[in-house]
């Protein structure tokens, strides 16, 4: 992507949006979030998810995927099977919008990443596990793997 100020920056999903079709069930958004000493991400605490991008500005994840992301990521804490925090705070649009009036957004995940686009980028190699992990357990689902919570939710497919 390169410096914010780049010509390209910010320029990957809109591409994407024009060369291929829609999905059908929907799209989600993986990028790193914005981490430090007074946000409410943290380096080192696990993958990120959040459900708006821009302070509810920019795109917004359903409802019911919202609550399927809560409760998938209490059980992957519960369970030990990933490290996943909620990012309340603010989270800034690019990717996002094209992504969202594209197709539906469903998620929005990453690891936590500290001095983004500076060239001294710090991130945790184990909440980028995590993230994978979640995305991982956010894509099945979103496919029908469990009719349980297939049902639950209301995902369609």
């Amino acid at each position: 992507e390169g410096p914010p100020d780049g010509y390209f920056f910010s320029q990957g999903a809109d591409r994407l949006t024009r060369a291929v079709a829609p999905p059908r069930i929907g799209v989600i958004n993986v990028d790193a979030h914005n981490a430090g000493d007074n946000l409410p991400v943290k380096v080192a605490q696990g993958a990120s998810y959040s459900i708006t991008g821009g302070d509810g500005k920019g795109s917004v994840v359903p409802p019911n995927y919202a609550s399927l992301l809560r409760h998938l990521s209490e059980h992957l804490n519960n369970a030990e099977l990933a490290r996943v925090q909620h990012n309340n705070g603010y989270l800034s649009r690019s990717d996002d919008m094209p992504l969202h009036r594209w197709s539906r957004l469903l998620a929005l995940i990453g690891p936590p990443l500290m001095h983004a686009h500076t060239g001294y980028e710090t991130a945790n190699l184990n909440d980028v596990v995590d993230a994978i992990s979640l995305l991982m357990h956010v894509v099945a689902l979103a496919l029908g793997a469990s009719p349980a919570a297939t049902q639950a939710y209301h995902l369609s497919f």
